[in-house]
C-alpha cells in the first residue's frame, strides 16, 4: 500500500513537472514572437548615432562619420539645420568605424562626410593601414548605400608637444591626406581639403583652434563648417 502510495506521488510530481515545463516553453516563445519597435542598436555607437536610428521613420538626409573630433561638432547648429546626424565616437579608429559602418549605410544617407584616422596614426599604425581601411569603407557604402555621395574631408593636423613624436605624426597625416586626393573619383567620392586652413607652416595645428593641441573648439569647427557648407546646404 505505502508503495503504491509512493508511486502515485511520483507520477505526480512528473506530471507537475511536464505542465511547469509547457507554461514555461509558452511563455518564452510567446516573449520571442512578441512585435517589438526597438531597434537593435550597437553599444559602441554614439548618442548622434542613436538619435539617428531612432528618427529612422525619416529618410536621413547627411550623416557626418568619424572619431572624437568629429563628435564634437554640434553640426546642425552650425549650418542651421535639422537634417545633419552625427555619428562620430570618442576614440574610434579606422577598423571600430569599418566595424559600425553598417549602421549608417543601412539607412541610405544622401551624404556622408568622412574623416578617420588620426587615432590610428597616434597609436602607431602606418598609413598603408589606414588608407587601406578607408578603401574599404568606400567599398562597403558603394555596396551597401550606392546613391550616396561621400566626402572625404583631410584628417587635421595635431600639435601634441612631443618633438620626435611629433615629427612623425606630421609626416604621416601629410602622406595620409595626399593619399586620400588619389581615392576621389569625382562622380560618388569627393575629397575636401580641410588640412592647410588648419595647418601652420610647421605642420602643426593653429593652437587657436584647440585647447589641447588634438579636439577643436569652438573657432576649429566654425572654421570647419565654413569650407564645407557649400556641399551641405
Amino acid at each position: 500500500m505505502e508503495k503504491c502510495g509512493f508511486i502515485m506521488l511520483m507520477l505526480l510530481f512528473v506530471v507537475s513537472m511536464v505542465v511547469c515545463v509547457n507554461n514555461y516553453s509558452t511563455v518564452k516563445a510567446t516573449t520571442v514572437s512578441r512585435p517589438t519597435t526597438t531597434l537593435n542598436i550597437n553599444p559602441r555607437i554614439s548618442v548622434g548615432e542613436n538619435s539617428m536610428l531612432q528618427s529612422s521613420d525619416k529618410p536621413v538626409e547627411v550623416v557626418f562619420l568619424g572619431d572624437s573630433i568629429t563628435a564634437g561638432g554640434d553640426w546642425n547648429g552650425l549650418f542651421g539645420v535639422s537634417y545633419i546626424k552625427n555619428a562620430g565616437v570618442d576614440g574610434d579608429t579606422t577598423d571600430d568605424i569599418l566595424s559600425r559602418l553598417n549602421s549608417v549605410t543601412r539607412y541610405k544617407p544622401k551624404k556622408i562626410f568622412l574623416m578617420m584616422g588620426i587615432n590610428d596614426l597616434l597609436l602607431g599604425k602606418n598609413v598603408s593601414h589606414v588608407l587601406a581601411n578607408y578603401e574599404t569603407a568606400l567599398g562597403k557604402i558603394k555596396t551597401e548605400s550606392p546613391d550616396t555621395t561621400v566626402y572625404l574631408q583631410s584628417v587635421l593636423p595635431v600639435h601634441i608637444g612631443v618633438p620626435g613624436r611629433q615629427n612623425v605624426i606630421d609626416l604621416r597625416v601629410i602622406a595620409l591626406n595626399n593619399k586620400l586626393k588619389s581615392l576621389a573619383d569625382g562622380d560618388k567620392t569627393f575629397f575636401i581639403d580641410l588640412y592647410p586652413s588648419f595647418c601652420r607652416s610647421d605642420s602643426k595645428l593653429y593652437k587657436n583652434y584647440s585647447a589641447d593641441g588634438l579636439h577643436l573648439n569652438s573657432g576649429g569647427y566654425a572654421v570647419w563648417k565654413n569650407l564645407t557648407a557649400q556641399y551641405i546646404i
